[in-house]
């Protein structure tokens, strides 16, 4: 799994971020809370925006006045998280990314990948017979 959650500019990632699955909220690390909607739909929405995200927000008057703003949002917008909609399973993965068996699987996914007549030369396996693998056996009587 590629993790691009981390920020590389010195800002709070969304790992720096508290979910709440029964509010549907995150908590920034100033305890304030984003919201996907601040008010209620006579038509319940989704919360399903591009990319299959959800955008959660922060109200701009909790951002202008937090003494953390510089290194959560330092322009003048408050912070939003754009979050996937497979975050539980992103975060299952996050917890066995470490563990040997996770490297294992990974290391057998990479050896069935290359497999293949046309990724050899990308495992190293130009000389392989791939011919003498899709003959048939003879059996000899």
């Amino acid at each position: 799994m590629f993790d691009k959650s981390e920020r590389t500019n010195g800002t709070f990632s969304l790992p720096d971020f508290t979910f709440d699955a029964d509010a549907n909220s995150y908590t920034c690390p100033a305890a304030k809370l984003l919201l996907q909607y601040r008010r209620h739909f006579t038509n319940q929405r989704t919360g399903i925006v591009f990319g299959n995200r959800r955008q959660y927000r922060a109200e701009r008057r909790d951002c202008a006045a937090c003494p953390l703003k510089a290194k959560c949002c330092p322009g003048p917008d408050p912070r939003k998280l754009s979050v996937s909609v497979h975050e539980a399973a992103r975060d299952i993965v996050r917890n066995l990314r470490d563990t040997p068996e996770y490297l294992q699987s990974g290391r057998a996914r990479k050896r069935s990948r290359c497999c293949s007549p046309t990724s050899s030369a990308f495992c190293g396996l130009d000389d392989y017979d791939y011919e003498a693998l899709a003959a048939p056996a003879t059996s000899s009587p």
